[in-house]
């Protein structure tokens, strides 16, 4: 099932690298998931199993059990595996992140059903190998403190950085989200004069050109997805460089796809005829009762206001599923609090380890890639890294 470790006063640490690993213990995961009310499905076991398929080798999902029997596990802690090579110590180094951080991921963190073993994890993983560790969006900021609390000082530097994009304007570590109503016509009055001036107009030109809002069908979604993928490239074309947009229209992809594959995903999206005006694509977490809206692709050029009326159209059927929230997600931009929406935060935890220690910072697990990235060095012709680098697989193979 997995591999313990070693013990920690009564705490045992059990490895989970791969899927048929994890698996072995999905009822055990999913009783602990079940009986823990921050863990939405971003942290579920299909959500979780589909990144361990999808990255081979670069995940790891921790497991702590007071007994030392793993169907007594209380928490779970998914984490990234990254080799970075050290230009300071001209070695490789292990560092973890969250894991939900090779994809697309709102909320990371803990799977829990006990917040009181969180500490443990701190002791257990400072006697793992690995250089930096950080927690990026985790969800409750309460276990992110907990953990960090649980750490040696003197071994483990702990920050708290903040994220910020737009030239520093926007706090990415906002996240806000609408509170469902019970009806369209509640929302709608919630909104501001101006706001509901806005929207009544653009049901007005709506109506006007025939235009209707409909919910993809499963048998729709892939196409309807590229449509709404495609309008979003076309709306940042000149405003982001080129790669940019690539590179996140492939993750916003990547990660709708999922959703999909899990039955996760919902698409709305707005024709007059045949002619897509836009849509919203978001991600169902039934749990939680949380609607996410992940990306939005609309014509600008419609001669309506496409983002209003798609805004309303997602509280609707938000509130028709018995959502609580319409979760905006990260970053306190202006145009979420013009829908309604209030803030919630996340935290944003990394720990550095202090020690000099060699063996302490390189997992041998991931010898593997360290191999390719020596490969590299040599293709590169880059004869210093190369020679570092064989001498530190040397050593780890020796023991």
């Amino acid at each position: 099932m997995g591999h313990a470790l070693d013990r920690f006063e009564t705490q045992t640490l059990f490895r989970l690298d791969t899927g048929r690993a994890f698996d072995h213990v999905r009822p055990i995961f999913e009783r602990v998931h079940a009986a823990d009310a921050d863990a939405g499905v971003h942290l579920s076991w299909p959500w979780l199993r589909s990144l361990l398929h999808d990255y081979p080798g670069r995940c790891r999902i921790y497991a702590l059990s007071p007994t030392g029997r793993i169907r007594d596990a209380r928490a779970f802690l998914p984490l990234r595996r990254d080799l970075h090579w050290s230009e300071t110590r001209q070695e490789f180094v292990t560092r973890y992140a969250a894991m939900g951080m090779l994809n697309i991921a709102d909320y990371t963190g803990f799977v829990c059903s006990d917040d009181a073993v969180i500490g443990a994890f701190a002791q257990a993983l400072q006697a793992e190998p690995w250089a930096r560790l950080s927690l990026r969006f985790e969800a409750t900021g309460r276990r992110a403190r907990s953990l960090a609390a649980g750490f040696d000082p003197a071994e483990v530097a702990v920050k708290w950085p903040g994220s910020h994009s737009s030239n520093g304007s926007i706090d990415n570590l906002l996240c806000p989200r609408i509170a469902v109503p019970k009806t369209p016509q509640d929302y709608v009055a919630q909104l501001s004069k101006k706001m509901r001036k806005k929207y009544r107009r653009a049901q007005r030109q709506a109506d006007g050109m025939g235009a209707k809002m409909h919910l993809s069908a499963p048998h729709q979604q892939a196409a309807h997805l590229a449509l709404i993928l495609e309008q979003w490239s076309n709306f940042w074309n000149g405003k982001k460089p080129d790669e940019s947009i690539r590179r996140l229209k492939a993750r916003y992809h990547e990660h709708l796809i999922r959703a999909m594959q899990m039955g996760n995903l919902q698409l709305i999206t707005l024709w007059a005829g045949d002619h897509f005006l836009g849509g919203t694509a978001n991600l169902i977490d039934r749990e939680l009762a949380i609607l996410h809206s992940v990306a939005e692709g609309r014509d600008d050029t419609a001669g309506v206001d496409v983002g209003i009326l798609l805004s309303v159209e997602m509280v609707t059927r938000a509130a028709q599923m018995r959502m609580a929230w319409v979760d905006l997600g990260h970053g306190d931009y202006d145009y979420k609090y013009r829908l309604g929406a209030q803030d919630r935060s996340v935290s944003y935890l990394t720990l550095r380890r202090r020690s000099r220690s060699r063996a302490m910072q390189f997992d041998p697990a991931m010898s593997p890639f360290a191999v390719k990235a020596t490969r590299e060095f040599i293709r590169a012709q880059d004869p210093d890294k190369a020679r570092a680098a064989m001498a530190q697989l040397r050593r780890h193979a020796l023991g």
